[in-house]
């Protein structure tokens, strides 16, 4: 068998590590209410202002923006995952 015909072989196996043409779909419907909800959501863009928040410090002591805010300039960072 020559290369050619072997990448054709597998082109046309079904491999449970690649997507369907379903899946894909499923995926970019997905992608595309995430964005509609991102939007509506009114989710601030990198630079712009946000308004005042509170978190908590590792002891649990609530810390607001206006305080880490007067130590300088502050920036936020948000990782996506599944942990």
């Amino acid at each position: 068998m020559n290369l050619e015909k072997g990448l054709e072989t597998l082109r046309r196996t079904p491999s449970p590590t690649f997507a369907t043409q379903e899946e894909k779909r499923r995926v970019r419907l997905f992608r595309e209410s995430l964005s509609a909800e991102a939007e509506n959501r009114k989710i601030p863009r990198t630079g712009e202002e946000l308004p005042f928040f509170r978190l908590f410090d590792p002891s649990g002591n609530e810390v607001p923006s206006t305080d880490l805010l007067k130590k300088g300039p502050l920036a936020l960072f948000f990782f996506r995952g599944s942990w």
